[in-house]
């Protein structure tokens, strides 16, 4: 049995986390290594669900340097909410990777968080989902994305590297999309968007 089926959400230890030592190459390195596992673990992925998840990430990226306004990123997350298949769906499992992540970045940086509106969202989406979105949204999370964000945060590469294969053998494709949603909001942040260090 897998340790994240005894706890499911634990809470983020943000004090245990030293934002002047995330290493940006681990990131790249993160994003290689996702899709190396799903060759090997047979990752379902979609095609037309991967171009709705990079049309957020340049949401994403365009928000950070000021181009668009934090009601457009919002909204079209909104609207990609429920999309893809699975009992969580992917897209919904990708949002709670980025909402996850970019929300401990504005913890640590000082900047104002992602929220959802949560009617909103149980209403695209199914009860399950819904939960895990509000759950990511409050800081509490799985325990191998707790780990992922940890070790990602204090450059601990091979910690990094376990918990992301630990995170992406969840669920049928739920992992990949959480750790996609992950691994793309740091590389938007820090590499592309001119994020704040």
């Amino acid at each position: 049995m897998y340790p994240w089926k005894l706890s499911i959400f634990k809470p983020r230890m943000i004090s245990s986390i030293n934002k002047s030592l995330i290493d940006y190459r681990l990131v790249e390195y993160m994003r290689r290594f996702i899709e190396r596992i799903c060759l090997i673990m047979d990752c379902r992925k979609s095609v037309e669900l991967d171009s709705v998840v990079e049309n957020t990430q340049d949401l994403l990226k365009r928000y950070l340097v000021n181009d668009i306004g934090r009601e457009d990123l919002v909204s079209k997350i909104i609207d990609y909410i429920g999309l893809g298949k699975g009992l969580t769906p992917s897209y919904d499992d990708y949002a709670v990777g980025l909402l996850s992540c970019y929300n401990l970045l504005a913890r640590l940086y000082g900047l104002e968080k992602l929220l959802l509106p949560i009617d909103i969202v149980c209403r695209k989406t199914n009860w399950i989902s819904c939960k895990i979105i509000e759950y990511s949204i409050n800081n509490d999370i799985v325990e191998p994305l707790d780990n992922l964000l940890y070790s990602t945060f204090n450059s601990l590469w091979s910690e990094a590297l376990d918990s992301l294969v630990e995170l992406v053998a969840i669920g049928w494709n739920s992992g990949y999309y959480i750790a996609r949603g992950v691994v793309d909001t740091l590389k938007t942040y820090f590499i592309e968007g001119g994020g704040r260090s």
